[in-house]
């Protein structure tokens, strides 16, 4: 598809600093069920809900956003451990308008019919699969990318990501070649949009159904910062239009007014905050007691958080965590839930591949709903995660 180049307003774009892209394979995504009846302002409360009975990690370490799709009663999670941010050294901009998960990127793209596609943003390829009539990907997988890629290097990361995407292939196709995030612009008309391109001749408009808060649903970015952002682009504006209006003087009683009332807000905001967390003493005290063993843990050698973070680079999407414990120096034992028993055979051959695992054991139990399960990794050794997978990937060139 043709696309004419996008020409927002003059300086409109100047205004606001550029969307800052995570790289998707430091991310996870979930699809989730949005029940039709929950109101929009009880959106949030729902996703940090969801987050918590699936992420393998405390919602208290993620950055996470959430894109809600009501038509279709689905909602798109996406989430990163904040120390996988500072291990890649990576540094959330306070300057950047939004920051977004990478795959966000190709999302909300209606397809005519059901499609695999990929696109490369900040280091990923990601591979998505697109079903007709739904606004959001039905599956992802992301997987890393080499610092100086080569056409090979792209090819094999499009396949690894292409093999390991939730659900399978069956009655979709997969397109050729791989998207690149092109032009991203904002105007008063049209909000943020951008356009993804694979080639000269094919293009595509990328123009969210977004309006006001509903951005920063999903930004990365926690409540707090996001407030704070807001304020200061709020406070940038009013001291915009005062300078046009009455010149140095109204300004500054602008900025005054403006103090004045930051001063108050923060004095009402932080009695909130007293006691909204008053109810969360209790987790708290237990998400601290987990912290103390894991440290207790770390410090004898066992780096659960590291063997946590490995097994959960290849668990299927359809595959929950509910609780992990470490068993002496070398194994992890998880007990979760799964949408059936297939997830949980699937998981446990993809981790006895794994170079550095010696032994999976499970005894999944199925129901109507779906089937629990206790499994038992145990590891001949424990490499950080880019060792890991510098050995997968010399694996499978073999």
């Amino acid at each position: 598809m043709k696309l004419a180049a996008l020409s927002p307003e003059p300086n409109e774009a100047a205004d606001h600093a550029p969307i800052q892209w995570i790289p998707g394979h430091l991310c996870f995504a979930q699809l989730a069920e949005l029940p039709a009846e929950l109101p929009p302002e009880e959106f949030a409360a729902y996703a940090e809900l969801t987050l918590e009975g699936s992420s393998p990690f405390p919602v208290e370490q993620l950055a996470w956003g959430f894109w809600p799709d009501q038509a279709n009663h689905q909602m798109l999670l996406a989430a990163v451990p904040r120390f996988r941010l500072e291990q890649e050294g990576i540094e959330v901009r306070s300057d950047a308008a939004h920051v977004f998960a990478g795959f966000i990127a190709a999302c909300h793209l209606e397809a005519e019919q059901s499609i695999v596609r990929f696109i490369e943003v900040a280091g990923s390829m990601t591979a998505l699969r697109l079903e007709p009539g739904k606004r959001l990907p039905q599956a992802i997988r992301s997987v890393p990318l080499p610092e100086e890629p080569d056409e090979t290097a792209y090819t094999f990361a499009r396949e690894q990501a292409l093999r390991s995407l939730p659900g399978g292939l069956e009655g979709a196709q997969v397109e050729d070649g791989y998207w690149t995030l092109g032009l991203v612009e904002h105007d008063k008309d049209h909000g943020w949009r951008w356009t993804i391109q694979r080639n000269e001749e094919d293009q595509l408009l990328i123009h969210p159904d977004l309006h006001g808060d509903e951005w920063w649903q999903v930004d990365l970015r926690d409540a707090e910062t996001q407030a704070i952002i807001r304020r200061e682009q709020r406070m940038a504006g009013y001291v915009t239009i005062a300078a046009l209006a009455g010149g140095g003087v109204f300004v500054l009683l602008i900025v005054l007014q403006l103090m004045l009332w930051g001063l108050s807000a923060w004095n009402s905001t932080r009695q909130d905050r007293i006691a909204e967390q008053m109810v969360q003493v209790d987790r708290i005290s237990q998400q601290q007691l987990l912290t103390e063993r894991l440290q207790s843990s770390s410090e004898a050698g066992l780096r659960p958080f590291r063997m946590l973070e490995l097994i959960n680079t290849v668990r299927p999407q359809a595959v929950y965590f509910e609780r992990v414990a470490s068993k002496g120096d070398d194994t992890l034992q998880i007990t979760g839930r799964a949408t059936a028993v297939g997830p949980v055979n699937e998981y446990q051959e993809l981790l006895a591949d794994l170079p550095f695992i010696s032994s999976v054991k499970s005894d999944p139990t199925s129901d109507a709903s779906g089937a629990d399960f206790r499994l038992t990794v145990v590891f001949s050794s424990v490499p950080n995660l880019a060792e890991a997978e510098g050995a997968s990937l010399a694996d499978s060139q073999e």
